[in-house]
């Protein structure tokens, strides 16, 4: 009889342990050189979130998951963007398959923090490169069921290249993190379950958005976003909601990704990314009445560069269409013909494969 009691209390102990909860640590998120995982996501999506709390089964295994993403682990400094990012020590490389587009997501990864610096995403034949002032809290570590923190920061992208004339967008970031359950996710990869944590955070996103520095746009955005995360694979579930969402458990995701597992013969797309071009700050800056404006390309190019008022007219043209050899080049500008105040230059290089880069900064002239 004792010996049954023995069996029966080893059963339950076994079990208790193998549904309970689970902590997180930075060494369960591989930033090993070459990792790799895979993804399948959807875009505006039904969804059950199932619930909140302790013990769940979050069960996603009849999720219809048409697309494919993989995220693999780089040198940053093999991106052409690392010199970017310094604080960064942890970049991925995300290929959508169907889209055929690359992006690049750069962390850095500390003891006690998991720090968002930036990311570059490609819009037609140019790059949006966001940068996080300061670097952005997404997880806390060692993270553990009930805990909670709030995160803000702000992100830059300029330059800007969208459907829109801005030129510049600033987005102020507000995030209320709570890891709000624990249990097992089942993906919709072969019914694989994993122990994890639930962790929700509230985003909200306050966007402005900028031309020659005049505010042509604002808005906010409001959104409820859930992130699962697992001993040895770290993030294997995003799920996030339309923008105005107030319901906790709204039932259409605007995206939605789940681990599928170590991609076999990955097929990465054909381009490769261009090497950074750059604008440095005019020097010396405020200036009365010369200045000088460096820049650096990377491709033989026909280079404009102008300089604008507040209001958007052009009061100079230093260069117009001069075709340029790789390196860095300097030109001087005199404004004596101008009064004080802040002017903008604009530096657009158009290279020999079509691709067109725009980058403007400010000068202060005090006379």
């Amino acid at each position: 009889m004792h010996k049954i009691f023995f069996i029966a209390a080893l059963f339950l102990l076994a079990f208790a342990n193998l549904f309970s909860q689970i902590t997180i640590n930075s060494s369960d998120i591989d930033t090993a050189i070459g990792y790799s995982k895979m993804f399948k996501w959807s875009d505006t999506i039904a969804v059950n979130l199932g619930s909140s709390g302790e013990n769940q089964v979050w069960d996603f295994s009849s999720m219809n998951l048409t697309r494919t993403q993989s995220q693999t682990v780089v040198e940053k400094n093999s991106t052409s963007f690392g010199n970017i990012f310094p604080t960064s020590n942890y970049a991925l490389k995300v290929i959508n398959q169907q889209q055929h587009d690359t992006s690049y997501e750069f962390y850095q990864m500390t003891a006690s923090n998991f720090l968002y610096t930036g990311f570059v995403e490609k819009y037609q034949t140019n790059f949006n490169i966001a940068k996080y002032f300061p670097e952005f809290s997404l997880v806390n570590f060692p993270l553990n069921y009930n805990q909670s923190w709030n995160s803000t920061s702000k992100i830059k992208i300029a330059p800007f290249y969208a459907s829109t004339n801005l030129d510049s967008v600033i987005i102020n970031v507000k995030v209320k993190f709570k890891t709000d359950g624990w249990g097992k996710l089942v993906t919709s990869s072969s019914s694989d379950s994993f122990n994890v944590l639930r962790l929700q955070h509230f985003d909200t996103l306050t966007i402005v958005g900028y031309r020659f520095g005049l505010v042509l746009y604002r808005d906010t955005l409001r959104t409820i976003n859930y992130l699962f995360l697992s001993n040895n694979l770290g993030i294997i579930g995003e799920v996030a909601s339309l923008d105005g969402e107030t319901n906790p458990n709204f039932t259409t995701a605007v995206s939605f990704r789940l681990y599928d597992g170590i991609p076999v013969g990955v097929k990465e797309n054909n381009y490769s990314l261009p090497s950074i071009f750059s604008l440095a700050q005019n020097y010396p800056n405020p200036f009365n009445p010369k200045t000088s404006v460096s820049f650096v390309i990377t491709h033989s190019s026909l280079v404009n560069l102008k300089v604008y008022d507040i209001l958007g007219n052009e009061v100079a043209s230093l260069l117009n269409n001069v075709p340029l050899e790789v390196g860095e080049h300097s030109v001087s500008f005199n404004g004596s013909h101008l009064s004080s105040g802040i002017y903008f230059y604009r530096l657009t290089i158009n290279d020999e494969n079509g691709m067109s880069q725009s980058f403007v900064r400010t000068m202060s002239l005090v006379k």
